[in-house]
């Protein structure tokens, strides 16, 4: 595999990107803690606020030199975002665990905000792991340090999934009907396996994303679009695994 790209990517973070990354973070982070937790009715209110906040953000960010690598996250997480509905419709169409949106759908069976949401979600976990990446690969080099890279992502986001979904059912972004893997009523299990799968298989795929010999719009095209049907392909077999594995 060609890394050459992924070094050149990771090597240009440093501690400047690295502040406005934990923003970003924070911002989502606030906004799903004072919905859930403050402002139980208004849960609306603070994830649009969020996601377009966060959205001016990285918009902001890619203008800047030394910010281009939110860009390059941003365009391959918009066209998985997009293509991430049909993922999103199987999800919301199961009985068992299937997930419940508030108020009507605008695309499929999704709120608007989820493309935005999910391309956000992936510019910030893959930040995260090209980050992870550049400081493994230093001590670890080679398909060793790739594949630790890519556990130890995996892991990341799929923490990270388990403590949102809590503050999300909470904030009334949505919630999930009953299943066997639905922890306290709130955290779906088959969700954050899922999570485990996508973010374990992102660095390759974006090593290949920037690799590409193609336009930028191109490869944005073809590896978002494979990326979204990774998520496909994992939400499924998770969903299986978890409710009617046992």
């Amino acid at each position: 595999m060609n890394v050459e790209k992924l070094k050149e990517v990771s090597c240009a973070l440093d501690l400047q990107t690295d502040l406005w990354w934990l923003v970003m973070m924070f911002t989502g982070l606030l906004s799903a803690v004072l919905g859930g937790l403050a402002f139980e009715e208004s849960g609306a209110f603070w994830v649009w606020l969020s996601v377009l906040f966060r959205l001016a953000l990285v918009v902001g960010l890619m203008q800047q030199p030394w910010g281009a690598v939110f860009g390059t996250l941003f365009w391959f997480g918009l066209v998985a975002g997009v293509f991430e509905i049909f993922a999103d419709s199987l999800l919301v169409g199961w009985r068992a665990g299937g997930r419940v949106y508030p108020g009507a759908a605008v695309l499929l069976d999704s709120p608007l905000y989820m493309p935005l949401f999910w391309a956000l979600a992936i510019t910030e976990f893959g930040y995260a792991i090209v980050r992870l990446y550049g400081l493994v690969s230093k001590p670890v080099s080679g398909e060793m340090g790739l594949g630790v890279t890519m556990v130890l992502g995996g892991g990341i986001a799929a923490v990270s999934t388990a403590a949102g979904e809590f503050l999300a059912v909470r904030a009334g972004w949505w919630s999930y009907q009953p299943g066997k893997s639905i922890i306290g009523d709130a955290c779906a299990l088959y969700v954050v396996l899922a999570q485990l799968f996508n973010f374990f298989l992102f660095l390759p795929l974006f090593a290949r994303y920037l690799a590409c010999p193609g336009t930028r719009v191109y490869a944005a095209l073809r590896y978002g679009i494979i990326f979204s049907g990774i998520l496909f392909v994992s939400l499924w077999f998770s969903h299986f695994v978890a409710e009617w594995g046992g």
